[in-house]
């Protein structure tokens, strides 16, 4: 009976430390699997993000060139008004129809010298706008303004001896998307096209999209254009990913490894304790007889002995 209660003492407190040692060893393993984890999400979002901001990179540069060359004709024909003030509706249609031909997206073109739209064209259509001061309308004066100062999307001053005056185009908003390959864009991605005014003025404009985008962590380009501050700001539809499209495979990997490590962990404890548990067994079974016991090796060396 002591002897018995002794074993099962050494075995209770050998089975304490096994299991706490387990215990450690298996959250270790799960901490070290829940930061794998997260360093594979991490990695895919950031590829998710560099090919996101790459096949962007593309849209950006061909709405940037289609603006810069709308500007640019905007600008030759500004220009020429500039050194033919006295140009008649005829020779304006002429040279506005060569600009509007070129692009599709073009609605018509005005000329306001002294902020007074004195020509149009097409005329047939847009009678209405003949005779339309800028200084009257509110709305739209700030951007005439700011093309007085230079150069302005979808406007350019012509600079006259004795007045300034603007050219301005109305665009086809739809047409103008789909020529910029942001209409293909919006079907993969959510977009925003923010336009902030120039340097010094708070304002800001979102041309496509919704600005709640920008809560959303989107990778960003910016536009370089001259006259003001656009950015392209992007997110996957829906949103970023909770998850890589190979998350289940990865964490049943995980799963598998950790379950053999703690097997084989088990296994190792398992012989240890078995091992640790035969020797206090026949060291407690010789304590408890009532002779001396010794025992000797081939060389005659004390090798085991009862403390009688």
């Amino acid at each position: 009976f002591v002897l018995f209660k002794k074993l099962s003492k050494s075995v209770k407190c050998g089975n304490k430390f096994v299991w706490s040692l387990f215990l450690c060893a298996t959250v270790l393993i799960l901490l070290t699997a829940y930061r794998l984890d997260r360093l594979s999400y991490a990695n895919f979002i950031q590829q998710v993000r560099t090919d996101t901001y790459l096949e962007l990179l593309v849209v950006k540069e061909n709405f940037q060139s289609v603006v810069h060359e709308q500007s640019l004709a905007l600008r030759e024909l500004a220009t020429f008004l500039g050194e033919n003030p006295g140009i008649a509706q005829g020779e304006f249609s002429y040279r506005a129809q060569k600009v509007r031909g070129a692009d599709d997206s073009i609605i018509n073109i005005a000329v306001a010298p002294d902020l007074v739209i004195s020509m149009v064209y097409p005329v047939e259509g847009n009678e209405g706008a003949l005779g339309l001061n800028y200084r009257e309308n509110q709305e739209q004066l700030p951007g005439v303004l700011r093309a007085l100062e230079g150069p302005a999307a979808g406007r350019d001053a012509v600079a006259r001896p004795r007045s300034q005056g603007v050219v301005s185009v109305v665009l086809d908003y739809q047409k103008f998307l789909d020529q910029t390959g942001i209409t293909q864009a919006a079907t993969e991605y959510d977009l925003l096209i923010d336009a902030a005014n120039p340097i010094g003025s708070h304002m800001s404009a979102s041309l496509f999209g919704e600005p709640a985008i920008k809560n959303h962590d989107p990778v960003k380009h910016d536009f370089d254009f001259a006259f003001e501050n656009w950015h392209l700001l992007a997110t996957p539809k829906g949103g970023w990913p909770n998850r890589s499209t190979s998350q289940w495979e990865e964490r049943l990997v995980m799963a598998v490894i950790a379950s053999s490590l703690l097997a084989l962990l088990g296994y190792i404890l398992w012989l240890a304790e078995t091992r640790k548990s035969a020797r206090m067994l026949l060291s407690n079974g010789i304590e408890a007889l009532n002779d001396g016991f010794v025992m000797f090796d081939k060389d005659d060396r004390l090798i085991l002995s009862n403390a009688k």
